[in-house]
């Protein structure tokens, strides 16, 4: 029965595409829908087209660099990441956090931290990121101090993961 629903669901994002070829989130969606199946080929083809047809939009690069990630290869990553971030800096947010998860997977630690920080200005959702980027430097008192923050600025379910860092930092 799932297969079934999964199928049909495919077809109604190809039908939203071919619908309206302009849909960023049309293909975002259906990029997604074919990483969540490992089918990685056809995630990047829809990608690729997504940038191909709306190369003004930051998504397509951001997914591309997240599937390149997926697949090691964290060079071309970046590229994409930087060029998601670059295309729109109002909305830069998620590609500045993908870019300082990378850095944190290079051990550049100062770089995940000025990254998170860009982060912060335009998207306060972060701000658990960069408080665990601390905790994980053993800079715990800069880490209580952006928990204790996130348990004000942020939505009810990251207040309530922030309490739990605080908590288990009291331990």
């Amino acid at each position: 029965q799932r297969a079934g629903r999964m199928e049909e669901a495919l077809k109604t994002f190809q039908a939203a595409t071919a619908k309206d070829p302009g849909n960023v989130v049309g293909y975002v969606a259906l990029g997604e829908f074919y990483l969540t199946r490992a089918e990685r080929d056809q995630a990047e083809a829809t990608f690729q087209t997504t940038i191909t047809r709306l190369p003004w939009e930051a998504d397509g690069y951001l997914n591309l660099g997240q599937l390149r990630e997926v697949l090691g290869d964290q060079k071309a990553a970046r590229a994409q990441y930087q060029l998601a971030a670059a295309l729109q800096p109002r909305q830069a947010a998620p590609a500045l956090a993908a870019l300082a998860h990378l850095a944190l997977t290079q051990g550049n630690y100062a770089e995940a931290e000025a990254l998170y920080k860009q982060a912060i200005v335009t998207d306060s959702s972060w701000i658990l990121s960069l408080g665990q980027l601390y905790q994980a430097q053993g800079r715990y008192d800069e880490a209580r101090a952006q928990f204790e923050l996130a348990t004000t600025r942020l939505t009810v379910q990251n207040q309530s993961d922030a309490l739990v860092a605080l908590a288990l930092l009291s331990l």
